[in-house]
Formats: structure tokens, C-alpha cells, sequence
């Protein structure tokens, strides 16, 4: 591995100053006791970033920046036998963590703990790579484990946590049903360099394709009626395009002409194809939630297909290091208006963590977080969920008019505001067991609807072709309607004040903390009957996404149109 080409003075002299003064520094930053022990007990490091330009590495693999990979100095990497091991990797300053396989050995390193990491894994950490070393604690783990995480873990079946779109189309989205921060997304440093002759150099790719896995089959089953227990925790070779997305399609998007809206309403979007793909930025950056997820821009993950259909789908490669998928942000904001999509399929693999949700662009939650579908693996039951600053709550007399219940078991259930609730905010469970995941594809999708408006927030969804014809033909009337799945009225909120500048998201996580910590649990309160290591028989959700791509061929997004209206 190169060391980073202008890697900050800080971590230029930590590899050229004297014994004594490397000394003085290295006391400096270290401040917990080392470890020469394996296993449980952690190495104190310090830690640099690396270009790879493309050259394979000490373990005889290239790999790329965007990939998570980390080097050990020469006498911890010895004869190679560490290559393809995990190690997690905390950030004494912030307590963030990732998870890195070891790819390649760092002859400039000055201790025998110290890393060398790509920028991928350095940013998890520290999203300034000015910043140059970190002080870090770190341990080998058995399996893929975290790849880019946040700060703390989260709770039970809480909202996972969100974070926001930063002013320029940084979107990190909290967990649902428990959700860690995030939020962090890759920069192009300006490099300095360390002499090319102090470390091994290393690039990366996907390995080379093997066979692929046969597919997993994932049932629908009902869940039962209620859920007592608070459980959610804390979203390559290309797929084909055609090959990967059929999909049943549940009716046809609203007519280009619609009929006129019985109550006003004006069509200012009927966005489809090629429109619609238009309609957003794909966002490029690593997992959040200490997801395993590689965002990228690919035209062969996005795109519209024989339908006429957008596609935002995931990489099912065989074998990867971090798998590639898709966020789509929308290059517009809104303040109000109803948004209807006609969605016919969306990503059901285990270990998947597929979101639609609308968030605002300031720092996450001042403008707002409105979660219209979201639910990790084969769940069949929807999760919508709201996320805003201290002084918005729903509630709980709303519940009866909705086809949902709280998803929290505590005092905090109606609480929205996202500091106070460790970022879970205030979440609903629809009890329809055709909302989410297999449940909602096994129906042809759904018609989705959010209203916003100074007196609430709403969310419907349509399984299928149930919707209203005003729904279908591009005229709504959606007084009319009835039991939306969320509500929040403005009796305990100030919707004006806590939603604007929002933006649309498409997002599908590849593990992270919702799907990894349960794993080993039932979720049949979600319509998932069994834990994901009992469906897959895989020990843990890392290990599914890193090495069995064909069942990621089935997690995608298919949008047959969204139309806006004021």
C-alpha cells in the first residue's frame, strides 16, 4: 500500500522523524496500554490512510479506494497468514468503528501494531482525511463484521437511526426500528505522499467470479396479529438488467393527460423512464450503520428497463468485499405537496436494508425525517416512522384510525424527537402483513402515497391495484381516503417547522446494524417466521453479503412512476 500521497504532515512525520521524536508521538496519541495478546484484547495504534494506484498488495490482491481494506506493519503481517482476516477498528476520539479484511502489510509503519488503511476504511472512522493518523484500538474478529459504522449501538425493536442529507446531497440514513447515526460519506483528498519505497502498494476489485451459490428461497408468512415484544434493532459483477428485475407489474401508471382533481390538486411532476431515473443523484459513499454497502453511480444498477421501469438494484457478484448497491437522492426539495409512487418491487434478500424515505437537506433531524417504507430482510410487515428536533410527538389516540401500531413498547413510543429517543423517533408497524419485503412483491407492489401538509404528515399504501381510481388516474381526492398507515397531526407537532427542504431517498443498505443484530432473532412481530441464520443457514449477515451475491440478485427497487402534486 502507497501511503497516501499527501497524507497531512502529521502522518508524513510519523514515518520520517527520529527514533526519539517518533516516540514522542506515538506516546502522544496512544492512550490506553498495548496489547500483545490476540483475540479479545485489543492492539492501541496508530492508524494512516493509502492510495493503492492500481498495484496488488502484500496478499497478492489489488483492490480499490472505495473498498475497505486495511495493511499491518511488516512484523504483525509476518508471513502472510493474516491475509483475508477481519479486524475492527475503533476511533478512540469518537468511538466510531469499522470492520476491514487485511489485504496487504505496511513496511513504513512505525510500530508493529500500527495500520495502514484504504480511504474507504479511514473515512469510516474520520470523515476529514486531513486529519491524516487517528489513534485507534483495534482486534481481530472471526467473520465480516462492521464496515462503516457510527457511534453508539442502538437499543431494541427501536427506530434505527437516521442521519441527514447534508446540504450537498449527503444522505445517511438512521435505522428504522433502530437505527445508528451515520452519516459520512467520501471525500477526494488532496494527497501528499510518503516515499513509495516505505510500503507494499495495492489497488483494489472484486475478486475474480466464481460459480454462483444457488438461491436462497425466502417465504412469505403471515405474523402474527400483535407484537408485545420490542425486537428491531439498530442499505460486484453487474447484474444483467434484464435478467435481475422481472417483476409482476400491478397496474399502469398514471395516464400522461390525468383526469382534473376533484379538490384542487395540480400535477407538477409525472416523472416515469428515463424522467424519472433523471429525477435523481446516485449518491457514492460507504454503507452507513456500519453497512457493508458500497454506494455507487452504475448504470448497470440503475436504469430503466423493458417496462419502461426504473431499477435501482444491487450487485449480486459472487464474492466481494463490500457489495455494491444503490441511493438515489432527489435533486429537488419540497417543503408540502403528495407524492404518490407506484412502486412494483423492492429488495427482500436477508441481511437487505431497503428504505423509501424523505428527509430533509439540513443537518439530520433539523429539517425533518419521514420513513415511508422500510424493514430489513424478509420482513412483510412495513415500518414508517418519523424522526424531527425536541418538541413533536403523535399522539397515541391517532392509532385507531390508522392499519398500524406503535412500534416501541415504552414511554418514549410517541415521542418523534430523534436526541431524545437515542435517534428511534416515533414508529408505527402496519399490521397488514402485504406492506414490506416478499409480502408486498408477492402482491405486484403497491401505490404508495404521502401527504404533506401545515395540519399533517400521512402515509397510504395500496397493495397491489387496490388504489382508488383518483389514485390510479392521476386526480386525487385524498379526503376521501381512509386509514393511512402513519399520521401525525399538527395537535402535538408544528409540521411547517419541522419538515422542509425535504428530499426523496431510495436507499438499500447490505447489512449494518439493524439486519446484523438480528440476525440470530425471530422477527415474526414483522412477518419473518425465522432468524436469517436459520433461513440461510449463514453464521452472520456480514458473511451473507460477502460471499452469496446471487441472493442479492433480488435486492431492488422497481418504479413504475411517481407523480407530485401541490
Amino acid at each position: 500500500m502507497k501511503i497516501s500521497a499527501q497524507l497531512l504532515a502529521l502522518a508524513i512525520s510519523a514515518f520520517s522523524l527520529s527514533a526519539d521524536a517518533r516516540m514522542q508521538r506515538a506516546s502522544s496519541h496512544r492512550h490506553l496500554a498495548r496489547s500483545v495478546k490476540r483475540g479479545d484484547v485489543a492492539y492501541s495504534a496508530l492508524m494512516y490512510w493509502g492510495k493503492q494506484n492500481g498495484q496488488a498488495g502484500a496478499c497478492g490482491e489489488v483492490h480499490a479506494d472505495d473498498q475497505p481494506l486495511v495493511g499491518l506493519q511488516t512484523s504483525m503481517f509476518g508471513a502472510g497468514g493474516e491475509c483475508g482476516k477481519f479486524v475492527e477498528i475503533r476511533n478512540t476520539a469518537n468511538n466510531r468503528t469499522v470492520t476491514a479484511p487485511v489485504y496487504d502489510s505496511c513496511k513504513g509503519c512505525a510500530d508493529s501494531n500500527d495500520l495502514v488503511s484504504s480511504i474507504a476504511t479511514f473515512q469510516g472512522l474520520e470523515d476529514d482525511l486531513d486529519v491524516g493518523v487517528l489513534d485507534v484500538v483495534w482486534t481481530f474478529v472471526n467473520a465480516p463484521a462492521k464496515t462503516v459504522a457510527k457511534h453508539a449501538a442502538p437499543k431494541v425493536e427501536t427506530q434505527p437511526k437516521k442521519v441527514s442529507i447534508s446540504k450537498v446531497q449527503q444522505v445517511t440514513k438512521p435505522t428504522p426500528e433502530e437505527k445508528a447515526p451515520m452519516e459520512h460519506k467520501a471525500t477526494e483528498p488532496v494527497l501528499k505522499q510518503i516515499p513509495e519505497d516505505d510500503c507494499e502498494e495495492y489497488e483494489g476489485d472484486a475478486p475474480a467470479k466464481k460459480a454462483e451459490e444457488p438461491k436462497i428461497e425466502e417465504k412469505v408468512q403471515e405474523a402474527p396479529a400483535s407484537e408485545s415484544k420490542i425486537q428491531d434493532n439498530a442499505r460486484v459483477a453487474m447484474k444483467a438488467p434484464e435478467e435481475k428485475v422481472e417483476a409482476p407489474v400491478p397496474a399502469p401508471s398514471p395516464p400522461s393527460a390525468p383526469a382534473a382533481s376533484s379538490e384542487g390538486f395540480k400535477m407538477t411532476h409525472n416523472l416515469k423512464g428515463q424522467e424519472l431515473l433523471n429525477f435523481f443523484t446516485m449518491e457514492t459513499a460507504s454503507g452507513d450503520n456500519e453497512g457493508f454497502a458500497n454506494w455507487v453511480n452504475d448504470g448497470s444498477l440503475q436504469y430503466v428497463n423493458g417496462q419502461g421501469n426504473v431499477v435501482f438494484a444491487t450487485d449480486s457478484t459472487p464474492v466481494v468485499d463490500s457489495r455494491k448497491t444503490t441511493r438515489a437522492v432527489s435533486k429537488q426539495t419540497f417543503n408540502k405537496g403528495l407524492f404518490i409512487s407506484q412502486i412494483t418491487h423492492m429488495p427482500e434478500t436477508f441481511g437487505s436494508w431497503p428504505s423509501f424515505w424523505i428527509v430533509g437537506a439540513q443537518d439530520w433531524p433539523a429539517s425533518g425525517e419521514i420513513d415511508v417504507l422500510e424493514g430489513v430482510g424478509s420482513f412483510t410487515h412495513n415500518a414508517a416512522s418519523v424522526h424531527t428536533n425536541a418538541g413533536c410527538s403523535m399522539p397515541a389516540s391517532i392509532l385507531s384510525q390508522t392499519t398500524s401500531k406503535f412500534m416501541l413498547d415504552s414511554p418514549q413510543q410517541t415521542n418523534c424527537d430523534a436526541q431524545a429517543t437515542d435517534t428511534q423517533g416515533c414508529g408505527l408497524r402496519d399490521q397488514r402483513p402485504n406492506t414490506f419485503g416478499p409480502g408486498f412483491n408477492k402482491v405486484g407492489g403497491a401505490y404508495v402515497a404521502v401527504h404533506i401538509t401545515d395540519d399533517f404528515v400521512k402515509v397510504f399504501q395500496w397493495a397491489g391495484d387496490s388504489a382508488p381510481a383518483d389514485v390510479k388516474n392521476g386526480s386525487p381526492a385524498p379526503s376521501t381516503w381512509t386509514e393511512p398507515s402513519l399520521y401525525l397531526p399538527n395537535t402535538s407537532c408544528n409540521i411547517s417547522q419541522h419538515f422542509y427542504d425535504l428530499k426523496l431517498v431510495f436507499s438499500t443498505n447490505v447489512c449494518g446494524r439493524w439486519p446484523s443484530d438480528l440476525w440470530n432473532s425471530d422477527a415474526s412481530y414483522a412477518g419473518q417466521m425465522q432468524s436469517s441464520a436459520q433461513a440461510t443457514g449463514v453464521g452472520s449477515c456480514y458473511e451473507f453479503a460477502h460471499s452469496h451475491g446471487q441472493a442479492w440478485a433480488d435486492a431492488f427497487f422497481e418504479i413504475a412512476s411517481i407523480s407530485i402534486f401541490e
